[in-house]
């Protein structure tokens, strides 16, 4: 058996206008991570919007493994906003899978277990994501959320082919 963990390597915005996000090369590593990337919230109201974390290479996993668990991981904070649960997309469809709690004001790894979609999900190649929801608590309080990683942590075993010669 091996284990590989999946890294994301780019972002999307619902909104460039009222989103904006610094260090964000931050992100692009697993969740034991203790560095960030900043998201901030710039519009004066309690709006919500959302940022993709996405671009997972599916292909580092060799094309005959067979997989035997895989887990998509997130780790973040909220400063003054709501808490909400981070949740599985297709750039910005949602594929009805959410992880398994809310991200608060602490440092927090959100999971969900993706093995019996995993083919489906690989299918969506670097489409495949994370939405994480950041709002205000009230009009006049800026927001923001830190994204320390994320990851696909995927074990593999790859199968053993034998010749036989009569």
């Amino acid at each position: 058996m091996a284990t590989i963990r999946l890294i994301p390597s780019t972002y999307s915005l619902s909104s460039t206008s009222y989103l904006s996000i610094s260090n964000a090369s931050n992100m692009y590593t697993n969740t034991d991570s203790t560095t960030y990337a900043t998201v901030n919230h710039t519009r004066t109201s309690t709006t919500s919007y959302y940022i993709y974390i996405k671009g997972f290479n599916f292909n580092d996993i060799p094309a005959d493994a067979i997989i035997n668990s895989a887990t998509v991981k997130v780790k973040a904070k909220v400063t003054r906003a709501g808490s909400y649960t981070p949740a599985l997309y297709n750039n910005t469809t949602s594929l009805g899978k959410n992880l398994d709690g809310t991200i608060g004001t602490t440092a927090t790894t959100r999971t969900v277990d993706i093995t019996s979609n995993w083919e489906t999900y690989k299918g969506y190649g670097s489409n495949f994501g994370i939405r994480l929801q950041l709002n205000r608590s009230s009009r006049n309080t800026a927001s923001s959320m830190n994204i320390y990683g994320a990851e696909i942590l995927v074990d593999y075993t790859i199968p053993t082919y034998h010749n036989v010669s009569v």
